[in-house]
């Protein structure tokens, strides 16, 4: 069985700086082309099953997939695959993160320190939703499966597979707008093949 998750494309957010999460942002301009390129990229890979986070940005990346096949595509939108939430500290800008260094700034730097306020979601709980997708995804049966999610919650993914420490979260390839990144579940057990594969600068699958 092969999974392939990829990152949703470029929302003005991403562009000014501005932590996600749950917050439903739209692909910018620029996004929506990212999306037409990826689907360009992925458009003769057959998938026997696709999951999607409910979330606008995702769902909005996966739409030009859905369109360049012949047929109509089964697709499960799920909160389970949504973004890290992050609470009150969403819309807050990266730049004034690093400069304040409060609990916030644990996750992206210091991320085995991260406690989470008002709300927001932990690391723990973050990788136990992904978790909890790889065995759904298991049990489907499928040969290939297509995902489309966000940046932390493929880390997460990447994390459990590799049962790496929260210190270790983000030490991974970069996971661009529109990034794919490959699993397999061999022998029962599920393994990295590839990460952050650039679709939008051409690099095969």
């Amino acid at each position: 069985m092969q999974l392939y998750v990829m990152r949703h494309g470029q929302t003005d957010w991403n562009l000014q700086g501005k932590i996600q999460g749950h917050t439903d942002i739209l692909l910018n301009d620029a996004g929506l082309q990212m999306a037409k390129t990826a689907a360009l990229a992925l458009k003769n890979e057959s998938f026997e099953k696709i999951f999607c986070s409910s979330l606008i940005r995702a769902r909005q990346t996966l739409e030009p997939y859905l369109k360049l096949q012949e047929k109509p595509q089964e697709v499960a939108y799920l909160d389970l695959l949504q973004e890290i939430s992050f609470g009150e500290d969403e819309g807050r800008n990266y730049s004034e993160i690093k400069k304040t260094q409060d609990e916030i700034y644990n996750f992206f730097f210091k991320t085995e320190c991260y406690r989470p306020k008002n709300g927001a979601e932990s690391v723990a709980d973050l990788k136990l939703r992904a978790q909890k997708f790889l065995t759904l995804v298991k049990e489907t049966q499928a040969s290939k499966v297509l995902a489309v999610s966000h940046g932390a919650f493929i880390h997460a993914l990447i994390a459990v597979v590799k049962q790496s420490a929260d210190e270790d979260f983000w030490k991974t390839k970069r996971l661009n707008n529109c990034s794919l990144t490959c699993f397999e579940l061999k022998h029962g057990s599920w393994c990295v093949t590839r990460e952050g594969i650039d679709l939008l600068q051409g690099e095969s699958i």
